[in-house]
Protein backbone atom coordinates (compact mmCIF):
# COMPACT_ATOMS: atom_id res chain seq x y z
CA UNK A 1 0.00 0.00 0.00
CA UNK A 2 1.17 3.35 -0.74
CA UNK A 3 0.91 6.80 1.13
CA UNK A 4 -0.74 10.02 -1.02
CA UNK A 5 2.18 11.54 -1.55
CA UNK A 6 3.93 8.66 -2.90
CA UNK A 7 1.08 7.86 -5.22
CA UNK A 8 1.30 11.67 -6.23
CA UNK A 9 4.70 11.03 -7.11
CA UNK A 10 4.58 7.99 -9.24
CA UNK A 11 1.81 9.78 -11.56
CA UNK A 12 3.80 12.69 -11.51
CA UNK A 13 6.89 10.50 -12.77
CA UNK A 14 5.20 8.41 -15.68
CA UNK A 15 3.44 11.25 -16.82
CA UNK A 16 6.59 13.41 -17.59
CA UNK A 17 7.40 9.63 -19.73
CA UNK A 18 4.74 10.89 -22.22
CA UNK A 19 5.17 13.41 -24.95
CA UNK A 20 1.50 13.94 -26.96
CA UNK A 21 3.14 16.07 -29.15
CA UNK A 22 1.50 19.44 -30.58
CA UNK A 23 -1.26 20.54 -33.02
CA UNK A 24 -1.89 24.05 -35.22
CA UNK A 25 -5.51 24.67 -35.04
CA UNK A 26 -7.73 27.69 -35.21
CA UNK A 27 -7.50 30.47 -32.65
CA UNK A 28 -11.69 30.14 -31.36
CA UNK A 29 -10.44 25.82 -30.85
CA UNK A 30 -7.54 26.51 -28.40
CA UNK A 31 -9.56 27.78 -25.28
CA UNK A 32 -8.20 25.95 -22.06
CA UNK A 33 -5.17 24.48 -24.17
CA UNK A 34 -1.89 25.16 -23.47
CA UNK A 35 0.53 27.03 -25.94
CA UNK A 36 3.78 25.55 -27.29
CA UNK A 37 5.42 28.71 -28.31
CA UNK A 38 5.09 32.65 -27.46
CA UNK A 39 3.27 35.16 -29.57
CA UNK A 40 4.65 38.17 -30.52
CA UNK A 41 2.68 41.40 -32.00
CA UNK A 42 4.65 42.53 -35.24
CA UNK A 43 2.85 45.73 -35.46
CA UNK A 44 2.90 49.01 -32.57
CA UNK A 45 -1.06 48.82 -30.58
CA UNK A 46 -1.96 51.10 -30.80
CA UNK A 47 -0.54 51.46 -34.95
CA UNK A 48 -1.72 54.90 -34.73
CA UNK A 49 -2.40 57.76 -32.52
CA UNK A 50 -6.02 57.01 -31.04
CA UNK A 51 -8.37 59.63 -29.23
CA UNK A 52 -8.75 58.58 -25.22
CA UNK A 53 -12.47 60.20 -25.23
CA UNK A 54 -14.80 61.55 -27.33
CA UNK A 55 -14.62 65.30 -28.39
CA UNK A 56 -11.95 67.27 -30.39
CA UNK A 57 -8.56 67.29 -31.83
CA UNK A 58 -6.86 70.50 -31.50
CA UNK A 59 -3.62 72.64 -31.70
CA UNK A 60 -2.99 72.74 -27.56
CA UNK A 61 -0.81 76.12 -28.34
CA UNK A 62 -4.12 77.71 -29.99
CA UNK A 63 -5.40 77.57 -26.51
CA UNK A 64 -9.22 78.43 -25.95
CA UNK A 65 -11.89 80.11 -27.71
CA UNK A 66 -13.58 79.81 -30.70
CA UNK A 67 -13.15 77.14 -33.61
CA UNK A 68 -14.28 76.33 -36.93
CA UNK A 69 -15.30 72.53 -37.68
CA UNK A 70 -13.21 71.45 -40.50
CA UNK A 71 -14.19 67.82 -40.51
CA UNK A 72 -14.10 64.60 -38.00
CA UNK A 73 -12.45 61.30 -37.45
CA UNK A 74 -14.45 58.46 -36.75
CA UNK A 75 -13.47 55.20 -35.36
CA UNK A 76 -12.21 53.41 -38.19
CA UNK A 77 -11.61 55.94 -40.81
CA UNK A 78 -8.31 58.05 -41.75
CA UNK A 79 -8.88 61.46 -41.41
CA UNK A 80 -7.03 64.50 -43.28
CA UNK A 81 -3.82 65.44 -43.31
CA UNK A 82 -3.97 68.79 -43.94
CA UNK A 83 -5.41 71.40 -42.00
CA UNK A 84 -7.46 74.10 -43.57
CA UNK A 85 -6.02 77.27 -41.54
CA UNK A 86 -5.62 77.92 -38.15
CA UNK A 87 -8.36 77.74 -35.43
CA UNK A 88 -9.80 75.03 -37.36
CA UNK A 89 -10.41 71.44 -35.26
CA UNK A 90 -12.06 68.38 -35.48
CA UNK A 91 -14.27 65.95 -34.18
CA UNK A 92 -12.92 63.00 -32.62
CA UNK A 93 -14.31 59.91 -31.63
CA UNK A 94 -12.93 57.07 -28.45
CA UNK A 95 -10.61 55.33 -30.45
CA UNK A 96 -10.55 57.50 -33.48
CA UNK A 97 -7.46 58.35 -35.56
CA UNK A 98 -6.24 61.60 -34.68
CA UNK A 99 -5.29 64.19 -37.49
CA UNK A 100 -0.85 64.47 -37.27
CA UNK A 101 -1.51 68.14 -37.19
CA UNK A 102 -3.22 68.19 -33.67
CA UNK A 103 -1.07 67.32 -30.55
CA UNK A 104 -3.87 67.24 -28.09
CA UNK A 105 -7.56 65.92 -27.97
CA UNK A 106 -10.31 68.42 -25.89
CA UNK A 107 -12.74 66.33 -24.20
CA UNK A 108 -16.60 66.89 -25.58
CA UNK A 109 -17.68 68.13 -22.04
CA UNK A 110 -15.12 71.21 -22.23
CA UNK A 111 -16.58 72.63 -24.89
CA UNK A 112 -20.01 73.92 -26.49
CA UNK A 113 -21.83 74.36 -29.87
CA UNK A 114 -21.67 78.02 -31.45
CA UNK A 115 -23.36 77.75 -34.67
CA UNK A 116 -24.54 74.52 -36.23
CA UNK A 117 -26.31 73.83 -39.62
CA UNK A 118 -30.19 72.67 -40.03
CA UNK A 119 -29.42 69.03 -39.47
CA UNK A 120 -27.69 69.96 -36.28
CA UNK A 121 -23.98 69.42 -37.52
CA UNK A 122 -21.37 71.64 -35.81
CA UNK A 123 -19.97 74.74 -37.90
CA UNK A 124 -18.39 76.37 -34.76
CA UNK A 125 -17.59 75.14 -31.52
CA UNK A 126 -16.71 76.99 -28.82
CA UNK A 127 -13.65 75.24 -26.49
CA UNK A 128 -13.77 76.17 -22.62
CA UNK A 129 -10.54 75.00 -21.24
CA UNK A 130 -7.18 74.87 -22.89
CA UNK A 131 -5.47 71.43 -22.90
CA UNK A 132 -1.98 70.38 -22.76
CA UNK A 133 0.50 68.75 -25.56
CA UNK A 134 -0.28 65.03 -25.79
CA UNK A 135 -3.38 65.27 -23.43
CA UNK A 136 -6.01 62.80 -24.03
CA UNK A 137 -4.39 60.52 -26.77
CA UNK A 138 -2.61 57.19 -26.78
CA UNK A 139 0.51 57.42 -28.57
CA UNK A 140 1.70 55.01 -31.29
CA UNK A 141 2.49 51.78 -29.20
CA UNK A 142 1.88 52.63 -25.61
CA UNK A 143 -0.12 49.69 -25.60
CA UNK A 144 2.36 46.90 -26.87
CA UNK A 145 5.50 47.91 -29.13
CA UNK A 146 6.24 45.92 -32.40
CA UNK A 147 8.09 42.61 -31.06
CA UNK A 148 6.15 42.23 -27.63
CA UNK A 149 5.59 38.85 -26.17
CA UNK A 150 1.18 39.12 -25.38
CA UNK A 151 1.54 35.39 -25.01
CA UNK A 152 4.30 33.84 -23.12
CA UNK A 153 4.85 29.57 -24.32
CA UNK A 154 3.37 27.05 -21.85
CA UNK A 155 0.72 29.70 -21.20
CA UNK A 156 -2.99 27.87 -20.17
CA UNK A 157 -5.19 29.79 -22.87
CA UNK A 158 -8.05 31.03 -21.32
CA UNK A 159 -10.77 33.66 -23.19
CA UNK A 160 -8.28 36.43 -22.22
CA UNK A 161 -5.63 35.12 -24.00
CA UNK A 162 -7.41 34.27 -26.55
CA UNK A 163 -8.29 37.73 -27.11
CA UNK A 164 -4.88 39.25 -26.78
CA UNK A 165 -3.66 36.77 -29.37
CA UNK A 166 -6.41 37.70 -31.70
CA UNK A 167 -5.53 41.40 -31.27
CA UNK A 168 -2.28 41.12 -32.25
CA UNK A 169 -3.19 39.20 -35.87
CA UNK A 170 -2.70 35.22 -34.80
CA UNK A 171 -5.73 33.30 -36.51
CA UNK A 172 -3.64 30.06 -35.73
CA UNK A 173 -1.88 28.50 -32.61
CA UNK A 174 0.29 25.93 -32.05
CA UNK A 175 -0.89 24.28 -28.71
CA UNK A 176 -0.01 21.07 -26.60
CA UNK A 177 -2.32 18.18 -27.35
CA UNK A 178 -4.71 16.76 -25.03
CA UNK A 179 -5.03 13.46 -24.36
CA UNK A 180 -8.17 11.28 -25.24
CA UNK A 181 -9.94 9.03 -22.56
CA UNK A 182 -12.00 6.05 -22.52
CA UNK A 183 -14.41 5.22 -19.63
CA UNK A 184 -16.12 2.07 -18.89
CA UNK A 185 -18.01 0.46 -15.90
CA UNK A 186 -17.32 -3.44 -14.74
CA UNK A 187 -20.46 -5.34 -12.74
CA UNK A 188 -22.83 -8.27 -13.91
CA UNK A 189 -25.70 -6.00 -11.74
CA UNK A 190 -24.90 -2.82 -13.41
CA UNK A 191 -27.85 -1.67 -16.66
CA UNK A 192 -25.72 0.65 -19.02
CA UNK A 193 -27.68 3.97 -18.34
CA UNK A 194 -28.18 4.10 -22.36
CA UNK A 195 -30.51 1.17 -22.13
CA UNK A 196 -32.52 2.45 -18.86
CA UNK A 197 -35.60 3.57 -19.69
CA UNK A 198 -37.20 2.15 -16.52
CA UNK A 199 -36.98 0.62 -13.36
CA UNK A 200 -33.70 -2.45 -13.58
CA UNK A 201 -35.06 -6.02 -13.00
CA UNK A 202 -34.48 -7.17 -9.52
CA UNK A 203 -30.60 -7.72 -8.44
CA UNK A 204 -29.75 -4.85 -10.93
CA UNK A 205 -29.01 -1.41 -10.60
CA UNK A 206 -28.24 1.22 -13.70
CA UNK A 207 -24.85 2.29 -13.86
CA UNK A 208 -24.41 6.02 -12.56
CA UNK A 209 -20.60 5.96 -12.45
CA UNK A 210 -19.85 5.96 -16.20
CA UNK A 211 -22.31 9.15 -16.69
CA UNK A 212 -20.46 10.93 -13.52
CA UNK A 213 -16.97 10.70 -14.68
CA UNK A 214 -18.25 11.62 -18.43
CA UNK A 215 -19.29 14.49 -16.73
CA UNK A 216 -16.80 15.49 -14.47
CA UNK A 217 -14.52 14.73 -18.00
CA UNK A 218 -16.38 17.52 -19.48
CA UNK A 219 -16.31 19.85 -16.10
CA UNK A 220 -12.24 18.91 -16.77
CA UNK A 221 -12.66 20.79 -20.33
CA UNK A 222 -12.52 17.60 -22.09
CA UNK A 223 -15.31 18.54 -24.30
CA UNK A 224 -14.18 18.24 -27.74
CA UNK A 225 -15.18 15.64 -30.14
CA UNK A 226 -13.35 12.90 -29.99
CA UNK A 227 -11.47 13.21 -27.24
CA UNK A 228 -13.32 10.80 -24.65
CA UNK A 229 -14.93 7.86 -25.76
CA UNK A 230 -17.80 5.55 -23.57
CA UNK A 231 -17.13 2.23 -23.35
CA UNK A 232 -20.29 0.92 -22.22
CA UNK A 233 -20.62 -1.49 -19.92
CA UNK A 234 -18.26 -4.70 -19.51
CA UNK A 235 -19.76 -8.46 -17.63
CA UNK A 236 -17.69 -9.52 -14.24
CA UNK A 237 -15.36 -12.20 -16.30
CA UNK A 238 -11.87 -12.32 -17.13
CA UNK A 239 -12.61 -12.69 -20.39
CA UNK A 240 -14.78 -9.89 -20.64
CA UNK A 241 -12.33 -7.37 -18.47
CA UNK A 242 -9.58 -8.59 -20.67
CA UNK A 243 -11.22 -7.68 -23.99
CA UNK A 244 -12.20 -4.42 -22.38
CA UNK A 245 -9.35 -3.22 -21.50
CA UNK A 246 -7.39 -3.91 -24.58
CA UNK A 247 -10.45 -1.89 -26.63
CA UNK A 248 -10.00 0.60 -24.63
CA UNK A 249 -6.40 0.89 -24.96
CA UNK A 250 -6.76 0.99 -28.80
CA UNK A 251 -9.17 3.92 -28.60
CA UNK A 252 -7.50 6.33 -26.12
CA UNK A 253 -3.93 7.26 -24.08
CA UNK A 254 -6.09 7.04 -21.11
CA UNK A 255 -8.44 4.28 -19.35
CA UNK A 256 -10.77 5.44 -16.67
CA UNK A 257 -12.68 2.46 -15.21
CA UNK A 258 -14.60 2.24 -12.19
CA UNK A 259 -15.12 -1.32 -10.54
CA UNK A 260 -13.78 -4.65 -10.37
CA UNK A 261 -10.68 -3.44 -8.16
CA UNK A 262 -11.42 -4.56 -4.66
CA UNK A 263 -10.99 -8.38 -3.32
CA UNK A 264 -13.77 -10.08 -4.39
CA UNK A 265 -14.08 -13.17 -6.45
CA UNK A 266 -15.08 -11.13 -9.37
CA UNK A 267 -12.45 -8.21 -9.27
CA UNK A 268 -10.81 -8.96 -12.04
CA UNK A 269 -9.19 -5.50 -12.84
CA UNK A 270 -6.06 -6.03 -11.96
CA UNK A 271 -5.08 -9.42 -12.29
CA UNK A 272 -6.34 -8.46 -16.29
CA UNK A 273 -4.03 -5.83 -16.20
CA UNK A 274 -1.40 -7.89 -15.47
CA UNK A 275 -1.94 -10.96 -17.98
CA UNK A 276 -2.52 -8.26 -20.61
CA UNK A 277 1.49 -6.81 -19.75
CA UNK A 278 0.47 -3.80 -18.02
CA UNK A 279 2.51 -2.50 -14.89
CA UNK A 280 0.50 -1.67 -11.60
CA UNK A 281 2.36 0.92 -9.71
CA UNK A 282 -0.36 0.78 -7.37
CA UNK A 283 -3.38 -1.15 -6.37
CA UNK A 284 -3.44 0.04 -2.65
CA UNK A 285 -3.64 3.61 -1.44
CA UNK A 286 -3.84 4.55 2.14
CA UNK A 287 -6.80 7.40 2.00
CA UNK A 288 -10.42 6.89 2.46
CA UNK A 289 -12.34 6.49 0.66
CA UNK A 290 -10.80 4.73 -2.30
CA UNK A 291 -8.59 2.00 -0.72
CA UNK A 292 -8.09 -0.08 -3.44
CA UNK A 293 -7.62 2.40 -6.19
CA UNK A 294 -5.28 1.32 -9.19
CA UNK A 295 -2.94 2.95 -11.48
CA UNK A 296 -1.15 0.89 -14.47
CA UNK A 297 0.91 1.68 -17.16
CA UNK A 298 0.85 -0.53 -20.39
CA UNK A 299 4.42 0.65 -22.22
CA UNK A 300 4.78 0.50 -25.94
CA UNK A 301 6.36 -2.42 -27.60
CA UNK A 302 8.17 -0.74 -30.25
CA UNK A 303 10.03 2.56 -30.84
CA UNK A 304 7.17 3.87 -32.55
CA UNK A 305 4.41 3.02 -30.14
CA UNK A 306 3.10 5.57 -27.28
CA UNK A 307 2.44 4.17 -23.77
CA UNK A 308 -0.65 3.84 -22.39
CA UNK A 309 -2.36 4.75 -18.76
CA UNK A 310 -5.23 3.25 -16.92
CA UNK A 311 -6.53 4.09 -14.02
CA UNK A 312 -9.12 1.41 -12.05
CA UNK A 313 -11.37 3.22 -9.17
CA UNK A 314 -13.56 2.19 -6.51
CA UNK A 315 -17.00 0.88 -7.65
CA UNK A 316 -18.27 3.08 -4.88
CA UNK A 317 -19.63 6.28 -6.90
CA UNK A 318 -18.44 8.60 -3.77
CA UNK A 319 -15.42 6.44 -4.04
CA UNK A 320 -14.75 7.03 -7.73
CA UNK A 321 -15.87 10.51 -7.44
CA UNK A 322 -13.36 11.40 -4.95
CA UNK A 323 -10.16 9.60 -6.48
CA UNK A 324 -10.98 11.06 -9.92
CA UNK A 325 -10.46 14.36 -8.45
CA UNK A 326 -7.29 13.54 -6.55
CA UNK A 327 -5.33 11.63 -9.13
CA UNK A 328 -7.14 11.27 -12.48
CA UNK A 329 -7.59 15.08 -12.72
CA UNK A 330 -4.07 16.03 -11.83
CA UNK A 331 -2.79 13.48 -13.82
CA UNK A 332 -4.33 14.43 -17.20
CA UNK A 333 -3.87 18.29 -16.21
CA UNK A 334 0.04 17.22 -16.20
CA UNK A 335 -0.39 15.43 -19.47
CA UNK A 336 -1.60 18.78 -21.40
CA UNK A 337 1.36 20.36 -19.91
CA UNK A 338 -0.70 22.81 -17.96
CA UNK A 339 1.67 25.07 -15.21
CA UNK A 340 2.20 23.08 -11.83
CA UNK A 341 -0.21 26.02 -9.99
CA UNK A 342 -3.29 24.39 -12.11
CA UNK A 343 -2.17 21.29 -11.55
CA UNK A 344 -4.18 20.62 -8.83
CA UNK A 345 -7.53 22.07 -7.67
CA UNK A 346 -7.97 24.98 -5.26
CA UNK A 347 -7.57 24.28 -1.91
CA UNK A 348 -10.09 26.05 0.96
CA UNK A 349 -9.96 26.11 4.41
CA UNK A 350 -12.50 25.37 6.59
CA UNK A 351 -13.92 24.79 10.03
CA UNK A 352 -15.24 21.79 11.15
CA UNK A 353 -18.64 22.60 13.05
CA UNK A 354 -19.73 19.36 13.58
CA UNK A 355 -17.29 17.52 16.56
CA UNK A 356 -19.10 14.40 16.66
CA UNK A 357 -17.55 13.41 13.22
CA UNK A 358 -14.93 10.94 13.70
CA UNK A 359 -12.23 10.67 11.31
CA UNK A 360 -10.04 7.73 10.52
CA UNK A 361 -7.15 8.00 12.79
CA UNK A 362 -5.15 5.78 10.38
CA UNK A 363 -5.46 6.76 7.06
CA UNK A 364 -6.68 10.43 4.90
CA UNK A 365 -10.04 10.50 4.87
CA UNK A 366 -12.19 13.01 2.54
CA UNK A 367 -15.54 13.95 3.33
CA UNK A 368 -18.15 15.38 0.94
CA UNK A 369 -19.28 18.81 2.84
CA UNK A 370 -21.35 21.75 1.82
CA UNK A 371 -19.57 25.22 1.06
CA UNK A 372 -22.32 28.13 1.36
CA UNK A 373 -21.54 31.64 0.05
CA UNK A 374 -21.26 34.64 2.90
CA UNK A 375 -23.23 37.03 0.90
CA UNK A 376 -25.57 34.68 -1.10
CA UNK A 377 -26.21 31.70 1.33
CA UNK A 378 -26.15 29.72 -2.30
CA UNK A 379 -24.85 26.14 -1.29
CA UNK A 380 -22.18 23.87 -3.22
CA UNK A 381 -21.61 20.20 -2.17
CA UNK A 382 -18.07 19.42 -2.41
Amino acid sequence: MVSMDEAYALLSQEAKRVHLGSVKQPLQQCLHCVATESIRTTFPHPPFRASVKDGYAVCSAEGAGEFSLGGSSLAGSVPSREREGSHVIWRVNTGGMVPDWADAVVQVEDTEVVSSTADGEEVKVRVLTAVTPGQDIRPVGCDMPANTEVVAAGSFLTAAEIGIAASVGAHELEVYQKPTVAVFSTGDELVDSHDASQAPRLGSIIDSNKPMLLAALRELRFHEVGLVEDMGVVRDSMEHTKAKIMESLSAADVVVSSGGVSMGDVDHIKNAILELGGTVHFGRVNMKPGKPTTFATFYPKSSTGRCKFFFGLPGNPVSALVCFHLFVAPFLRQLCRLPTELLTDPVVEATLLDESIRLDGERPEYRRCIVRRRNTGASFGV
